[in-house]
């Protein structure tokens, strides 16, 4: 067991995986392309984000797949290296996009206590939702990118996946300790809860009555009722005057999207791009649909444009700070169950996308005001495979976001809202997040139970 003085490290016998975005000393970063792979250089360093856990005692095991490129594709669309297996259900279901490979890891593998990744736009939520297990977005700037691939700088920071809310806590605390940025004090602040059903619909499902049910439980715990939270209604009854009577939808339209976040991660990639056929002579790989027409839009984005839309993303940032979450009013945790589960089978070929994401649709708030969020596992949903032939069973997860730097404070809280509603603070490995749960130790330890 590692020391720090006499003392054992605060990470001893954590074994970490490593999303292959960051760099690790003497390892040739792949960014899930052939391509980039065969074209780059061992690192010379680690990156710090990764170094200050195993300076911590955390130690690394390898590094995890991606989607080529930091790109999305779906299992049918992974040409460079194939999708990893998401071990829960029947085995054959999406383990979603960008950082699934960390998630399908510590779902998968009794040995593993967390995985680093990273999040730009969802990267490392929706992976955890399909893998069924814990994740933590941390604020922006707590923990350092440098050495990590990075898209979209603004938005960009390191993550961890870990079937043990206690396990994220310790790897989150390392890393607060390092970050930049004075913690939110938030203890005379009155709490205000926040709850969004958008992504679920009007008719009931048995995912809405799991999500419904944690949502009490977090009522119980701070004494308060949620209040409903429509982003377009609440920008409707309290719009920023620099948007000029403009609803959401026209102030934030698509092309926003293109010309902010886009852009950037065009004018990131496109330095790979040009090296490498400056190299090899020819263009890189780019997997399918990323690579049809992919970048046609941001392309055409002119600097200036870029900067009037960065304007209207800075309006929209403060916005949300100010009147939705209250920053430096409330202590404000927002709870929403983030989108529809239902089958997604990794040989399914996926529909055609529809263009960029809406800047103003809930799974960019987080990345829009660098606040910390919690992918929490709070339960289970039936389906009739078509592979096993039988009842398998779906991970519902919620997110809990709280406000910028309040980090702890979050981690905290879900840790004891878990607790005092009885509900696990551990999931296990295998098709079902609870199965054999009286076999899993607070760490989240358990035997694969798969057969």
């Amino acid at each position: 067991m590692a020391e720090r003085v006499g003392a054992p490290l605060p990470l001893s016998d954590v074994r970490i995986a490593v999303k292959d975005i960051f760099d690790i000393c003497g390892i040739r970063t792949s960014l899930g392309s052939r391509d980039y792979l065969r074209s780059g250089s061992p690192a010379l360093k680690t990156s710090p984000a990764v170094q200050l856990l195993v300076d911590s005692g955390a130690n690394i095991v390898g590094l995890t797949k991606i989607c080529s490129m930091v790109l999305l594709q779906h299992p049918t669309q992974c040409i460079d290296f194939s999708a990893p297996f998401n071990p829960r259900g029947d085995g054959y279901q999406s383990p979603s996009g960008g950082s699934s490979g960390q998630a399908a890891a510590v779902s998968s593998y009794a040995w593993l206590d967390a995985a680093i990744s990273s999040d730009s736009t969802a990267s490392a939520r929706l992976p955890a939702i399909a893998n069924g297990c814990f994740s933590y977005r941390p604020s922006v700037g707590i923990a350092s990118c440098e050495g990590m691939w990075s898209g979209v700088p603004m938005v960009d920071t390191p993550c961890v996946f870990s079937r043990s809310i206690n396990t994220i806590t310790k790897l989150a605390t390392e890393w607060a300790q390092q970050g930049r940025g004075s913690p939110q004090k938030l203890g005379e602040l009155p709490p205000y809860l926040l709850f969004i059903t958008d992504p679920l619909g009007p008719e009931e499902s048995l995912q809405k009555d799991i999500a419904i049910s944690f949502l009490r439980d977090v009522e119980r715990f701070l004494g308060i009722p949620a209040k409903q939270l429509s982003v377009p209604d609440a920008w409707n009854n309290d719009p920023p005057i620099e948007a000029l009577g403009l609803s959401i939808s026209e102030y934030l339209d698509a092309n926003v999207a293109t010309r902010t976040y886009v852009y950037t991660f065009w004018k990131r990639i496109q330095i790979f791009l040009s090296e490498f056929e400056a190299q090899q002579h020819r263009m890189p790989y780019i997997p399918p649909p990323k690579g049809i027409r992919m970048w046609d839009g941001a392309r055409k984005v002119k600097p200036e444009e870029h900067q009037e839309s960065m304007v209207r993303w800075n309006v929209f940032r403060n916005w949300l700070l100010d009147k939705v979450l209250c920053v430096r009013k409330m202590n404000t945790l927002l709870v929403w169950p983030i989108t529809e589960v239902q089958t997604r089978y990794r040989d399914e070929w996926p529909s055609p996308p529809l263009g960029d994401q809406s800047i103003w649709e809930p799974l960019l708030i987080s990345p829009i005001t660098g606040s910390p969020e919690v992918i929490v596992p709070v339960g289970e949903v039936p389906y009739n495979s078509r592979v096993s032939g039988k009842e398998e069973m779906l991970p519902v997860c919620v997110s809990v976001m709280g406000v910028p730097h309040s980090d702890l404070n979050l981690l905290e809280t879900v840790q004891k809202i878990l607790e005092g509603s009885n509900r696990w603070t551990t999931v296990g490995t295998g098709r079902s997040m609870f199965l054999n749960h009286d076999s899993i130790d607070q760490e989240g330890n358990q035997q694969d139970v798969r057969t």
